[in-house]
């Protein structure tokens, strides 16, 4: 028998039943005769062959790739930690500023209110100032010779604004000239 020879299914269950069947020539050149058992099994060849089994007194060694990764694991855990760390102080720092900021705010609404607080003050003294000017510009109008200079024409000369009128100290009883004469040219 050749070593390349491929084996049908009915062969491989022929000589798991005990025999190998002959071949087609085989079978007709020796008729009916029964199967005989090959002489010599055949050894797997040297690619075939299976690994030995491993030595019972062998002791696993770790694997590197192993001690990589948990190396890898707890470098990357490791950064992971530094950037948080980094994150926190910035948070941190974030967190100072929002409450300057808060005290800044607080502080600004408090300068605001005083503001508004002296503006109020402030229109209210306009306000009472207005109304005593109010006052006085009625009080004036009531006079004699209120806005004489704006408002006298003579009916002589239709000269406009020179007004005159005699006052008298009432102390010594000395009369003299108050108002407005025309420029001399």
């Amino acid at each position: 028998m050749s070593a390349d020879k491929v084996l049908s299914q009915a062969e491989i269950d022929a000589m798991l039943g005990g025999g190998l069947p002959a071949s087609g020539e085989e079978a007709a050149s020796e008729g009916a005769a029964e199967p005989t058992v090959p002489a010599v099994v055949q050894a797997p060849s040297p690619q075939q062959a299976a690994p030995p089994p491993p030595s019972v007194a062998a002791v696993p060694q770790p694997q590197p790739e192993v001690v990589r990764d948990s190396e890898l694991n707890a470098q990357g855990t490791q950064l992971m930690l530094d950037k948080m760390m980094e994150r926190l102080e910035n948070v941190g720092a974030s967190v100072e500023r929002i409450g300057q900021l808060e005290r800044a705010v607080i502080e600004s609404n408090a300068a605001v209110r005083q503001i508004r607080l002296d503006m109020q003050n402030m229109a209210n003294q306009v306000q009472l100032m207005s109304s005593k000017v109010d006052g006085i510009l009625s009080n004036l109008k009531a006079t004699v010779g209120y806005r004489a200079q704006k408002t006298f024409t003579c009916g002589s000369c239709k000269t406009s604004g020179n007004v005159a009128t005699r006052v008298r100290c009432t102390q010594c009883g000395q009369e003299n000239w108050w108002g407005w004469w025309p420029e001399k040219k």
